[in-house]
């Protein structure tokens, strides 16, 4: 027979990624910003042929870059908040499965709804990633 371990789920981390997001957001679009504004002014005093060069390489790298919140909404919204949910329905489903453990007549019952809710956050996380 298997010997099982406690493992201990601490989601803090990925709670703490979705609230920093938002300021990242913030220094990402005024570093973005102030990029703008010197590439701007540069450009305004630039005189001679490499000014076009690299405007194109500037315009082309900053179209690459992209939006970090584009980004950070993909990873929160499709990934992380569906996780730290199913995480915390999961948790509240086996405090009320350990409050009643030993109870002949409520234990089928909560082994159900645990293993329905384990199940649906394996599902979940498989989708947000992709895997089968």
């Amino acid at each position: 027979m298997a010997e099982s371990k406690f493992v201990r789920a601490d989601i803090g981390k990925l709670e703490s990624f979705v609230s920093e997001s938002a300021e990242a957001i913030r220094e990402f679009g005024a570093i973005r910003n102030e990029f703008d504004r010197i590439n701007k002014t540069l450009l305004s005093q630039w005189e001679g042929s490499g000014k076009n060069a690299y405007k194109e390489i500037s315009d082309h790298i900053t179209e690459k870059i992209g939006s970090i919140k584009d980004i950070l909404d993909v990873i929160n919204d499709k990934v992380l908040k569906d996780v730290i949910e199913q995480y915390h329905s999961i948790d509240k489903e086996l405090a009320e499965y350990n409050r009643h453990a030993g109870d002949p007549d409520e234990q089928g019952a909560a082994v159900s709804a645990v293993s329905n809710s384990t199940s649906t956050a394996v599902n979940t996380i498989n989708s947000a990633v992709g895997s089968n």
